[in-house]
């Protein structure tokens, strides 16, 4: 008899029956959304630090500009995502009407 813990978890047999783990779907809108609130929270600081001088404590001109660039890059590029996050994924909008049809015929037959 093997008294190894890992053979018995990863040997064991697999029940089709069982339920399966579910995750909650995060619609892409909502985390670009927030994605960009980060961005525009780290641009204003920038610019306090610029406004006051204190920037000078921290960065020399050329990385405050790179930091400032890579700012609005990113800041497009979440936009981008936002823009199409919105339209949501083609996939689970089959899936969603999948489930929606389902659903009408199980009400059809229970009637």
């Amino acid at each position: 008899m093997c008294r190894c813990v890992a053979f018995h978890a990863f040997h064991t047999e697999w029940d089709p029956d069982a339920a399966m783990a579910t995750y909650p779907i995060v619609p892409t809108a909502d985390v670009a959304q927030k994605f960009l609130a980060l961005i525009d929270q780290r641009r204003a600081n920038l610019a306090d630090l610029y406004e006051s001088g204190r920037w000078q404590l921290y960065y020399s001109a050329d990385e405050l500009r790179a930091r400032v660039r890579d700012l609005v890059m990113l800041r497009d590029k979440w936009a981008a995502v936002a823009a199409l996050g919105g339209n949501g994924l083609p996939a689970l909008r089959r899936w969603e009407a999948g489930s929606a049809a389902q659903a009408n015929r199980a009400d059809r037959a229970a009637r």
